[in-house]
């Protein structure tokens, strides 16, 4: 059972770190067969992968016609494909009807660009609703998670996400320039703005240079109170 339970968290910890997949829909154009598209997501409170998707596109049509999808989730950091990490998420995608601007705003912070897109075309947020999930861990490591099992909730309502990137990215610019250079290998000059876009009880998300970089904790986190000691410990890493 644990190493079930550690295959269900390289999945979860997979699908936190990648933000586009490979979105599969029931063509209506070509009965019968399958429709694969890139788009980028983010995950809502409760871990599900949120679109951005217009109504003239080709995949949106499909999911009109059947919502029934799946999402295609690619370690990119791998050379061997074949053996590296992804994730298969089978759902339904359904348009979001409910707290549509708290989560188009968590949607904005990771994809800025995104925001100005209703000014051209119909867009709309869908939630992908999962049925089962597949994980590949490599060679080998092959396996189904029900969606109970891969329940995956942040600790964090919308407001207190908010408080905690508003006082990092205001006060603590210092910190996650460190962050960088602890973490990631990458010595960033004072001047350099860095922007923190997502907290949960898994690591948090940054902006900087045009691409987004995800920080994971060692040990997940259930509140406030842990966020500020894991983020000061993390500023206090000597490199």
């Amino acid at each position: 059972m644990t190493a079930r339970i550690d295959h269900i968290q390289e999945a979860q910890q997979l699908m936190r770190s990648q933000k586009h997949g490979v979105l599969s829909t029931h063509s209506v154009a070509v009965p019968g067969f399958p429709f694969g598209s890139v788009v980028p997501y983010c995950l809502d409170g409760e871990g599900r992968p949120i679109l951005l998707i217009s109504d003239i596109a080709q995949h949106t049509k499909n999911i009109q016609g059947n919502p029934k999808v799946s999402l295609t989730i690619l370690n990119h950091q791998e050379n061997d494909v074949q053996a590296s990490g992804r994730v298969t998420y089978l759902a339904e995608a359904h348009t979001v009807t409910s707290g549509v601007e708290t989560l188009g705003e968590r949607y904005y912070r990771f994809f800025p660009e995104s925001r100005g897109y209703h000014n051209t075309h119909d867009f709309e947020f869908y939630r992908l609703e999962p049925v089962k999930i597949r994980y590949i861990g490599g060679f080998g490591k092959i396996y189904w998670f029900t969606t109970e099992e891969f329940q995956d909730p942040t600790p964090f309502s919308f407001e207190d996400e908010q408080g905690i990137l508003t006082h990092m990215n205001d006060d603590h610019q210092k910190a996650l320039r460190h962050y960088f250079h602890a973490f990631q290998g990458k010595r960033l000059e004072d001047s350099h703005r860095v922007q923190m876009v997502g907290i949960d009880g898994h690591g948090f998300d940054v902006h900087y240079a045009d691409r987004l970089w995800r920080f994971e904790f060692e040990t997940a986190i259930t509140n406030k109170g842990q966020a500020r000691k894991v983020l000061t410990a993390m500023a206090k890493v000597e490199v």
